[in-house]
């Protein structure tokens, strides 16, 4: 078995289809077909099982596909090195809106006056995404929130943060000295697209209190939700760093509620089967130091 056989083995792990992984591999289904099986007869095992026309992958082919993305990482990393003794290569990186809008310019700025070869590809969406990506090696790491949900992620927090209500200054609640989260539940509730941080935190919070929350409002953009807060059409739930330049602006106001702590951390998040390269190691502690 070689190299080679653990490539194609990852190919069709991502497809879940011989053919496709054989037209990105410029190879015939038939030999994709026969290197999966020469793998399975290496080890010993099933690496997939087809019902219904469909290709699922085992228990042993997800065992070797950590492995394997673990083997093909490092054998890249190698090759960088040793035909360019300074450090270059690729660094994929996952954020989620808030990191996306406010942080990760910073980070690459400096990064790139230190290591000017190196290329650094960003993906910007929500944390639920961001661990899809994760968990199918399309990242290297990420930045966001601390709601992981999948065990083979280890998350490490570099940064405090804060989810704040936002309404516009004639709501009825901007003039209660004590404003409690029954009191928002009651209110037309504008918020992120399910699987965004803030979203999955502030409807656990309500879920702890028995309270369900039906928003009118469902957006992927939070300046979408400003925007309909300045009309009147709601309350909002964000992220303090996308909208204080509004708040200090005074254009919308924060409610703030006596029996909640809105305040949420944010983490680095890397998937344990994954090799960290050098460079990527090296971003890593960018981050750590910048907030350090």
């Amino acid at each position: 078995m070689t190299i080679r056989h653990l490539k194609i083995f990852l190919y069709v792990c991502e497809t879940l289809n011989m053919t496709a992984a054989g037209a990105q591999l410029n190879m015939s289904q038939p030999a994709v077909s026969q290197a999966i099986k020469e793998v399975e007869e290496y080890f010993h095992v099933i690496l997939f099982e087809r019902f219904s026309k469909q290709l699922f992958i085992t228990d042993a082919g997800k065992e070797l596909r950590d492995y394997a993305l673990h083997i093909v990482s490092l054998l890249e990393e190698v090759e960088v090195k040793l035909k360019n003794p300074q450090i270059s290569g690729n660094i994929r990186i996952g954020a989620n809106i808030t990191i996306g809008t406010t942080l990760i310019h910073q980070y690459i700025k400096k990064y790139n006056e230190i290591h000017p070869l190196v290329n650094i590809m960003v993906s910007v969406n929500n944390s639920r995404r961001i661990e899809e990506m994760l968990n199918n090696n399309d990242l290297d790491f990420a930045l966001m929130e601390e709601t992981v949900r999948n065990t083979y992620l280890d998350s490490e927090v570099f940064c405090d943060d804060r989810m704040v209500v936002i309404a516009y200054a004639e709501n009825k609640l901007c003039k209660k000295e004590i404003v409690t989260f029954e009191d928002i539940s009651k209110e037309k509730i504008l918020l992120r697209e399910k699987g965004a941080g803030v979203r999955d935190t502030f409807e656990h919070i309500a879920y702890l209190r028995g309270i369900k929350l039906e928003p009118v409002w469902e957006s992927s953009s939070t300046t979408a939700l400003v925007n309909a807060v300045k009309e009147h059409l709601g309350i909002a739930v964000v992220p303090y760093q996308l909208v204080k330049k509004e708040l200090e602006k005074g254009t919308i106001v924060e409610i703030k509620l006596s029996d909640v702590n809105l305040n949420r951390k944010l983490t680095i998040v890397t998937n344990r089967h994954k090799y960290i390269t050098e460079p990527v190691r090296e971003f890593i502690e960018l981050v750590r130091g910048f907030h350090g």
